[in-house]
């Protein structure tokens, strides 16, 4: 899907049971007629599925998330954003992105950077960052971002995992 269809193909969810597929399709693509043919005649054995419509194909999503990945850490950082880790999300058709619980100085740098691109927003807390965090980066990078409401745990890139 995502290389033959790039332009119709959004992505593939899988139910929490195992039991139904989703696949997200951009409808109104020059090749989504064809797309859905192609879905129509897999073999899903008994695997339901259903087909979801979405604003953005994979390939848009994949753009998103590699303008994200070009920010150096310590630009994130400069910006106030504790990313834990992001990436494409069919389920909510933008590229979804983890924090960690901010920090003060988080907090500060998102308020700060929040104020210089005129967004308006409350003042930034551990409650109100996602959605400042959000919006930052709707600011920065335009439309096709969400951010997780829970904060993910710290990354600790150099943990010893050797199990010793």
């Amino acid at each position: 899907g995502e290389n033959s269809y790039a332009d119709v193909f959004a992505g593939t969810v899988i139910s929490e049971c195992g039991s139904r597929l989703t696949i997200a399709i951009v409808p109104n693509a020059p090749d989504s007629g064809a797309f859905s043919n192609a879905v129509a005649a897999l073999d899903t054995g008994n695997l339901a599925y259903i087909v979801r419509d979405v604003s953005r194909s994979w390939a848009t999503l994949t753009e998103l998330t590699n303008t994200l990945a070009s920010v150096s850490w310590t630009g994130q950082q400069a910006l106030g954003l504790a990313i834990r880790g992001f990436g494409p999300d069919p389920s909510t058709d933008t590229v979804l992105v983890t924090l960690q619980s901010p920090t003060a100085q988080d907090l500060k740098a998102i308020d700060s950077e929040a104020n210089e691109l005129g967004v308006s927003h409350p003042a930034a807390s551990t409650a109100t960052y996602p959605t400042l965090a959000a919006q930052v980066l709707t600011a920065l990078y335009g439309v096709g971002f969400s951010v997780a409401g829970a904060y993910g745990e710290p990354l600790n890139l150099f943990a010893n995992h050797s199990g010793s």
